[in-house]
This record gives structure tokens, sequence and C-alpha cells, in this order.
């Protein structure tokens, strides 16, 4: 698990990325335009036909206008043919002769030096020994013994301890070497003369590796051909030069190579001409290689990338782009503020342009649009009309690469019945009543889009049936089941979830229920205020309701601490100090948003819990910690730690969360009570600045204000006194005893009376506006108003009407103060 030190770090990462609203819009709508560009760039099907290579043609593939291009596969040819005929290149090697004539030469002096002692040769006097040796460059060896005739060419084995024995460089035939040990100086110098003219003569045309067998041949011919020259010495000539001769022709692959291609570079591009009328591929007729340049050219078959393709296709989505940013900034601005909403937004928009690229791509029927998913998905998780116009701008995306205008008329229908189904969405099965509506209307709309096409009637109902039910029911069904995966990674509620949340079964409005029933009537009558105020002024009324379920959940970790939960036990305010007092009220916002982010609630509702009370001062305890203390005290303890509310739902929560518990303390309920109470609450909370960070107008405020007093005028309704009741009315004495005790016949005790007649006559002189000099309960009552829950933890505040009618005794000192 990430220690605290790493947990803090990624929060302030965080923060630091998406708390930068103006970095996360530019950052998203880069993504979303790279991918839609490129998905609109790079379709496959630039048509509605589609030619492939070994296929049969869709459609006759005409030309519009005159395109001249270069016939690849005719001039490939002509450059093949060119560098065909370009011989190889082939390299003299003026060192050979050289080298095999010394070979000669080393042949010969190796004869001389393995001479018998016999030889006329073979004691040579010692200058004339050492003059040939120069002459030859070969060193005087050392007399060996003398080999016979018949014997065959001594080795190097022979005379393994004389090093200066060559070997010799020609493996000649014992005949040959039998001739030339026994002949004389003169007679090696004709024989090593007249090879070396023959292998000159040979090797002077040039001779290659394939041809050293016909060469040698073709030496016998011109030894034959020599005058004056003995057979002995034709017969060792030939074959010393047959046996020295080696190639001096040698081929050079770089060098034919570079030949080959300068003479297919020569070579003039063959262009085709494809004039205007002219049928390039029949319909039916299979498609060849050769062909796909041409379809290239007319657009028919879409492979290359131009600069006008990309400046005109990148122009249709930036205008797209700025249509639906203009509209979400001005009509939106929740989403355009939010980071997290703006996100799922442009996930959505990605998920069905690669969806429908793939589609495309994949040779899917036009017809069959996934449009309906964004369409369910931005009606239910953001707003109607937004969904509306990106349904629209997506639709007009996608025909941009499908070309049809049949299937853009269908899928435009088909996403507004789709964004109107699901307007009034409030449980799971409507989605399903949805879909099926769709479904109707995309085989609806798809017939009618396909009608002026009918030659089959059986066929073009099947493929509308099969096109209603892929573009109808099984995306609506596929977005259905996406939603709760969105609510939960982009932590935005629907209808759907809101009502989930609002179920009394909820495990938190179950703990509420349980550990402070007070507390949950006072949320379930704030809810019907707030729900009916938002619907006066066109605010989300499903999420007032909701929010204000949970906006005091924190109370049921202490729920004893506050009165409505009291039910006329001892408060243990009474022995706390006021500034223990002041935290313990101003900590359930605290155990609030704890529970909520332990139970995964979304944001929406967290910030209910926040904001209720937005920055108000607990001014009843800071008031008496002032008379208790001689020290100046600092408001900033006394405070909640907010923020104020910042939407019209969280503001409407707070003013119906000040009201509702003022109008229990109320002694009578008519609708001028009712209707002065409201007034001075709200503007109080008006004067305290807590509504400068919503969007509420005066008219907004008026128009709750008149909502409040109608609910509540409905609620505190008059009843028919029964005689039974005015029987209970006249009291004995021991009632009166236990009213003192507790309570009375309307759940109230006597207390709780006091604090009421205390309440009202501060209100009533406010209203009359008697009171110059308002004595410090009627001040304590209008300055505390917008925060009502000081006076459910302390029963003698008199200076905020409490949730519950119950008020001890001790409130009189506090109302009496003056």
């Amino acid at each position: 698990m990430m220690n605290s030190t790493s947990m803090t770090k990624l929060q302030q990462w965080r923060q630091k990325i998406f708390g930068n609203i103006s970095f996360v819009r530019k950052s998203l709508g880069g993504i979303v335009f790279c991918v839609l560009t490129y998905c609109l760039i790079f379709a496959d099907i630039p048509t509605n036909a589609k030619f492939e290579v070994g296929k049969p043609a869709p459609i006759d593939a005409r030309a519009d206008y005159t395109v001249r291009l270069v016939d690849e596969v005719a001039t490939n040819k002509a450059k093949k043919d060119a560098a065909s005929q370009v011989s190889e290149v082939e390299v003299y090697n003026p060192y050979a002769v050289q080298s095999s004539e010394a070979r000669i030469d080393n042949t010969i002096s190796f004869v001389r030096m393995t001479m018998p002692e016999s030889s006329p040769l073979a004691a040579p006097s010692p200058s004339a020994s050492a003059t040939d040796s120069k002459a030859d460059g070969i060193s005087p060896a050392p007399t060996a013994a003398i080999p016979s005739a018949t014997s065959p060419a001594p080795s190097p084995a022979d005379h393994p301890s004389d090093k200066n024995i060559q070997q010799p460089p020609l493996t000649l035939s014992p005949s040959v070497y039998d001739i030339l040990i026994n002949a004389n100086d003169k007679e090696l110098k004709d024989y090593g003369d007249t090879a070396k003219k023959l292998l000159r003569q040979t090797m002077s045309d040039g001779i290659r590796e394939s041809e050293l067998t016909q060469a040698a041949a073709n030496m016998i011919t011109q030894a034959a051909s020599l005058r004056n020259t003995s057979s002995r010495t034709k017969l060792v000539a030939v074959e010393l030069a047959s046996k020295a001769l080696i190639p001096n022709l040698h081929t050079d692959a770089a060098a034919t190579e570079a030949a080959r291609h300068k003479a297919a570079e020569e070579v003039i591009p063959i262009v085709k001409v494809i004039l205007p009328g002219q049928i390039v591929v029949r319909e039916g007729e299979i498609v060849d290689r050769e062909d796909i340049p041409v379809l290239e050219a007319l657009d028919y078959y879409h492979h290359k990338l131009t600069i006008r393709e990309l400046s005109v296709k990148s122009l249709l989505v930036l205008v797209l782009m700025a249509i639906a940013v203009t509209f979400v900034s001005i009509c939106v601005p929740k989403v355009y503020g939010s980071p997290k909403k703006l996100a799922g937004l442009a996930l959505i928009t990605i998920v069905y342009a690669i969806c429908s690229h793939s589609m495309i791509a994949a040779d899917v029927n036009p017809q069959i649009s996934p449009i309906t998913i964004p369409a369910i998905l931005i009606a239910i998780l953001y707003d109607s009309e937004l969904a509306i116009l990106i349904s629209i701008l997506l639709t007009m995306y996608s025909s941009a690469e499908t070309h049809s205008l049949a299937a853009t008329t269908a899928s435009i229908l088909t996403s507004l019945v789709a964004v109107l189904s699901v307007r009034q969405i409030n449980k799971r099965w409507d989605l399903i009543r949805s879909s099926v509506i769709i479904w109707g209307s995309s085989i609806l709309f798809n017939g009618l889009s396909t009608v002026s096409n009918v030659n089959n009637f059986e066929a073009w109902a099947y493929n509308a049936l099969c096109h209603g039910f892929f573009s109808g029911l099984l995306f609506s069904l596929i977005a259905s089941g996406i939603l709760p995966f969105l609510e939960s990674i982009l932590d935005v509620v629907s209808r759907m979830r809101l009502l989930e949340l609002a179920n009394p079964s909820e495990p938190l409005l179950q703990e509420l229920l349980s550990k402070a029933p007070g507390t949950y009537q006072h949320s379930l009558m704030v809810s019907n205020l707030a729900a009916a105020a938002a619907l006066e002024i066109g605010a989300d009324d499903m999420l007032c309701r909701t929010g204000a379920f949970y906006h005091d959940i924190g109370k049921s970790k202490q729920p004893n601490m506050f009165i409505e939960n009291q039910f006329g036990s001892e408060n243990p305010h009474d022995k706390l100090a006021p500034s223990l007092s002041a935290m313990i009220l101003i900590s359930h916002v605290r155990f609030g948003l704890e529970m909520a982010n332990q139970h995964k609630l979304p944001q929406a509702i967290r910030q209910f819990i926040s904001e209720h009370h937005g920055t108000n001062l607990a001014s009843f305890f800071f008031q008496k910690a002032q008379e208790m203390s001689d020290e100046p005290l600092f408001e900033d303890d006394f405070r909640y730690p907010g923020p104020k509310p910042q939407s019209k739902e969280t503001a409407i929560v707070m003013i119906c969360d000040s009201i509702e518990a003022a109008a229990r303390t109320l002694h009578s309920h008519t609708k001028e009570t009712i209707q002065s109470l409201v007034d001075r609450l709200v503007d109080n909370i008006i004067r305290n600045s807590q509504l400068d960070e919503c969007a509420l107008s005066m008219r907004d405020i008026t128009k709750i204000k008149q909502s409040i007093v109608h609910t509540l005028t409905s609620h505190y309704h008059s009843r028919i006194s029964y005689p039974t009741m005015q029987k209970d009315a006249s009291k004995t004495s021991g009632d009166k005893e236990a009213e003192k005790k507790g309570t009375n016949n309307n759940g109230k005790d006597s207390a709780a009376a006091s604090a009421e007649k205390t309440a009202e006559t501060a209100q009533n002189k406010h209203s009359s506006g008697s009171d110059n000099q308002p004595d410090k309960a009627s001040k304590a009552t209008e300055a505390a108003a917008p925060s009502h829950s000081e006076s459910q933890l302390h029963p003698q505040s008199a200076e905020s009407p409490s949730d519950s009618p119950c008020f001890p005794a001790a409130q009189r000192k506090s109302a009496n103060l003056s």
C-alpha cells in the first residue's frame, strides 16, 4: 500500500494537472482533434464502394477528368530489359602474366638445384654457379642426390634438413621432369623462354576462369606452329605454360551493378493518359494490381495522403470541434468548468470515432452506425441539448468517411429519437423501453432512406430490420451496460444513480435512520422543500432531493449531541465549554465527508455535505464564549470550513435547511408568519455573503422563497380538532407535572413552547421595525438563522430555531439575557 507521503505527492500531482482547467481543456482538445483527424484522413473508404485487388469491382470506375500518370508496370519492365542488356564489367589484371612467368622461372631454378652430379651442369665452377644463381635470383643450393630419369620429381620431404631448397611451383609429369633434370643450361633456358612465349600469346587477349581449359588446349596448336623448335622443347614448353596459366580477367560486381542501374535510370518513363468518360474498371470485373494506380489517381482507391486532403479534413474536424466547444462553454458551463466531465465527453467522442472508423474499415454497411451510444450516454450523464448537438456533429463527421446521404440522415434521426427517449429515465427498466423505441425508429428511418433503391421488397425489409437491430436495439443495450462504469470512473451522477442513492435502504440512510431518527426526519423535509424549489427555477430537482438526504449524515457519528435526537434527555452541551460545543457542531461536516468518501458517494453528493453550511459562524457559541472569556477570540475558530455553495442546488439546500429548522419553532404556522420567517432568514444568508459564489439570481431567490412558503404552508395546514383532543386539552395538575418533565400533547415540552414564544417575539419585533436596539435574543435569532445546527447542538440557543421542537427549560436563561 502507498504511504501517506506518496499519496500526498500523488494528490499534489493530480491537483497540478487537473486543477489547471485551461491546461485540461487544451490537452483534451488536442487529443480529440488528433484522433478524429487521423480516423478521417486514413479512412479506407473514400467513397461508398471499395475496390480490392483480386475481387470484382463494385461499380464502374469512370474518369471524370483527364489523368496523366506513369505506367509503373510498363516502365519497370522497360528498366529491367535495359539492365539485362548490360554485359558484365570485367577487370584486366596486368600482373597475372608476370606471376605466371615467375612460376616458370622458379620451376627451372628448382630443377637446377636438384640436378644429379653426372649432369653437365652438376659441377659448375664456383663463379659460374654464383653468377647463374644471382642472375636467376636464386641462392645456390648444395649438391643433391641425382634422381633417376624414371624416378618422380623430388618433394621437399626428400630434403628435410635443407631450408634453402624451395618447393617446385609447378607440378610436372615425370617424363617432363626427367627431361628437365637431364637438360643442360642452354636447354633449360630454351624450355623456359618457349614456355613464356606461349604463355604471353595465350594471355594477351585475356583469360577468364572458365576459359583456362580451352586456353591450355590452344597452347598445343600454338606450339605446333613454332619454327626452329624441337619436339622436346615444344612438349616441355606446353606443359610448363599450361601449368603456369592463371586467369587475368575478373568480373567487377559493383561496377556491373552500377552500369545496369545507370542503364535502367536512363529509360524514359512510360506515361498513361486517361481521358474523361473512360471506364477504367467495369462493374464485376476483377481488379488487377495494374488498376490500382489509376483508381488512386481518380480517388476511387484511397491510399496516398496529399496536402490538400490533409488541410481540408483537418479544417472540417476543427470546425466541428469549434461548434461543440462554443456550445458547451455557453450553454453547459458545468461541463465546461469540470475537468472530469470534459474528460468523459472527450472519451465518449474518441471511442465513437474509433468504433465508427473500424466498422467502415471492416466494410460494414454505413447504415449500421453506433451513433446511438454517444447520444444515450451524453443525454443521461450530461445534458439532452448537448447530446443532440454532439450526435449531429459526430454523424456529420462520419458522413465524411461514408459519403452516404441515406446513412447520414437515418443516423441523425435515430440519434434524436434516442436522446428524446432517455430524457426522463428514472429506473433501469426505462432504458429497455427506450431501446425498443430506438429500435423501431431505426427500422423506420433506415427503411425510408433506402426505399428509393428497392428492387426486392423482401431483401429491403430484411436489411431494414437488420440495420435497425444493430443501430437501435444492440447499441442501446451496449450504452446501458457502459453507463454504470462511466458513472463510477468519471464521478458523474445520472438520474438513475440519484434514484438509487435516494433509496431508504441505502446503508448510510439506514444508519442515519437508526442512529439519528430526528435528523433523518429533518433531512426528508429538507429534501421535499429543496426538490420543489429546484423545479421552480429549472435546477436539478433529483440532485437537490438526494443531496438533502445526505447533507447531515455526519450527525450519525454523535447523534445525542444534536437536539433533534435527544428526545427530552439531558443535553450534553450544558456541561461543555462553548468552544468545544462549537467544534462538535462544526465536526458533523467533516464526519459526513469521511463517511461519504468511505462509501464512495459521488462528488456531486459530497458537495451538499461540505457546502450546506457554507462559512457561517456558530454565533451562539461564539457570543457565549465571548461572555465567558476576557481574552479576544477569533471568529475563524467558530466558523464552518465551507466552501460556500458553488451551485444552485447546494444553495437551495442551504436555504431550505435553515428555514425548515426555524419553521419548527414557530408557534403559529400561518402563511404570514412563515413568509416573514423565510424573508428574514434568506436576507440573513444573503447579508452573510453565502450566495456570492453560486449562480442564483434575485429572480431565482424570489421563486425559491415562494416555493418554500407554499410547501411549508401546505405541510403545516390546520387540522380539525376532534372531541378526544379537546378533552385532552384540559389538563390536570398531573398532566402539567408531566409537561414539566418532558412531553405535552403535541410532543413538545414546556421549554419548547417558551422558546417558540421567545423566537416569535423577536421575529415580530424585527418585522415591525420597532426594535431599533433589539435585545440579545432578537439579535441572535437573526444572526444565526443560516446555521440551524448550533441550536440543535445546544438547546439554550435562542438565536436560531431548532430542527426539533424540543427546547429544554435552560433556554429561558439565554432568552432573558437582556
